[in-house]
């Protein structure tokens, strides 16, 4: 549960970030939005590049996709092969085809958990999540000072539906 206190502190903040052009000249105003706004394009072009050099480790294990196509591809005929001894009496040769056919599946999917997911995926969630938080704050109409205060408010409701769900 989230304390009504932290809940407020966050809403005084989200308002003083969104109204703080009422504050200050408009000069000064010029200035901050200036700082802001280099500060924004910086995280984006630094996320930017970290989700392109996961990308680049993506493609550089093509191989082992290509690899678990394969062996999804040979672990499906195999139970298809099943059937066929099964019904001509090869029970023996339809339960080691069977195990042959799991090896087969069971390594095609701990290529892609291990290459795809676990390599290429999983790095990528935060430097991606910083890249759309930066594209948010560039495009917002007031500034990115007030794009900032939107978030501390949105993370204000998230925490008050937390009390009122999870309470």
């Amino acid at each position: 549960m989230v304390s009504d206190i932290a809940i407020i502190n966050l809403q005084v903040v989200a308002s003083i970030l969104m109204g703080y052009e009422f504050f200050i000249s408009s000069k000064m105003k010029g200035a901050i939005d200036k700082w802001a706004e280099i500060h924004a394009k910086s995280l984006k072009a630094t996320s930017l590049e970290e989700v392109k050099a996961q990308v680049g480790i993506i493609k550089k294990h093509t191989p082992y996709y290509v690899t678990a196509v394969v062996f999804l591809v040979f672990g499906l005929a195999s139970f298809k092969l099943i059937s066929v001894f099964e019904s001509n009496n090869f029970i023996w040769l339809a339960i080691l085809i069977g195990f042959v056919a799991i090896f087969f599946i069971v390594g095609a999917f701990k290529s892609v958990l291990d290459k795809l997911i676990i390599e290429g995926l999983a790095p990528m969630i935060i430097p991606l999540g910083k890249w759309v938080l930066a594209l948010y704050l560039l495009f917002t109409a007031k500034g990115v000072i007030s794009g900032v205060g939107f978030i501390f408010l949105i993370a204000s409701f998230v925490c008050r539906y937390h009390n009122a769900v999870y309470a």
